[in-house]
């Protein structure tokens, strides 16, 4: 796909986000992706217990906040170049991130979300889809599915 058909079909200016899912994650999954983040990435953690920011995630708050030990939920912001990736920790056995698609303003920012999700696609061994906001709950076909590689517009 060319830069036009991809501003056009998968960044369109619509005021939605964009999500990347992961189905039925495990704590071990999640724990391979915060480590690859905090090692890979400028990252600002939003830490609902402490109230505070850190510069990693804090594998510990998220899987207090899990097992019910706080009710704080918190947060993360990932740099990836130019391409902020939010994280909002919602769920355990899912895997969801977000991003604004106004940040893609270029075939070379595409290629940059698009080696992410190969890169954990790979490093977690599942499929990783990108879709329009709140679209998979409602069946709709997901705008990319990246199974390693291979990758399916």
């Amino acid at each position: 796909m060319n830069w036009e058909e991809l501003s056009k079909n998968i960044y369109h200016k619509d005021g939605s986000l964009r999500d990347i899912f992961i189905d039925t994650v495990t704590r071990k999954v999640w724990s391979k992706w915060i480590d690859h983040i905090n090692a890979n990435f400028s990252v600002k953690f939003y830490n609902g217990e402490s109230n505070k920011y850190e510069t990693s995630i804090n594998k510990i708050a998220i899987f207090d906040y899990w097992s019910e030990k706080t009710h704080s939920s918190s947060n993360a912001e990932i740099m990836i170049q130019n391409l902020k990736i939010e994280c909002y920790f919602f769920d355990e056995i899912v895997f969801e991130n977000s991003f604004d698609p106004s940040e893609i303003k270029s075939i070379e920012d595409h290629y940059t979300l698009q080696n992410y999700l190969v890169n954990i696609s790979i490093l977690l061994n599942k499929k990783v889809i990108l879709a329009e906001e709140n679209s998979l709950s409602l069946n709709i076909k997901p705008l990319i599915t990246v199974d390693k590689h291979n990758i399916l517009f």
